[in-house]
């Protein structure tokens, strides 16, 4: 990854990160038919990711090529497990956005960004950073295995009709 580099998002990233929002349900679309694929939809998803960092102890970044512009982004905020958990693994960081431009997938993008990720939640004590993925997303299981993540928890769906 010679050109990219990592930096907190600011407000002038609106636009991109509204688009790589879009990107990721139109991609997502292709698992889960339920996905929203709109503008209001991304504004609203937006806004609420950014009040989480915010409000979570969170960091949001941005990847970005000196040639090619921003190639990626992450959302990540502070989680509390429930009661059930040891108090010591009680709280921890989840990626609740992840994404990477399409031809920059395999390049070290994702890997530096849950890197900083993780870094930052490091410094704030967590024992652990989480993420989820569609279970029809079989690239971003395999990409998330490949960072080092494992399995925890199984969700399924059941149709009512």
């Amino acid at each position: 990854m010679p050109t990219v580099t990592i930096r907190k998002t600011t407000d002038a990233d609106r636009p991109v990160l509204l688009r790589f929002i879009l990107d990721l349900n139109t991609l997502e679309a292709a698992f889960e038919q339920d996905r929203r694929i709109d503008d209001a939809f991304a504004a609203t998803t937006l806004d609420w990711s950014l009040a989480k960092v915010r409000d979570g102890g969170g960091v949001a970044l941005i990847a970005v090529d000196s040639a090619e512009g921003a190639v990626g982004w992450v959302a990540a905020h502070s989680e509390p497990y429930p009661t059930y958990v040891r108090s010591e693994t009680a709280a921890f960081g989840y990626v609740a956005e992840l994404y990477v431009v399409p031809t920059w997938r395999g390049r070290g993008v994702g890997r530096a960004l849950i890197g900083a990720v993780g870094a930052h939640f490091r410094d704030q004590g967590h024992k652990h950073i989480m993420i989820g993925a569609l279970a029809g997303n079989g690239d971003a299981r395999t990409a998330y295995k490949a960072l080092g993540f494992r399995p925890y928890a199984v969700e399924y769906v059941m149709e009512l009709g």
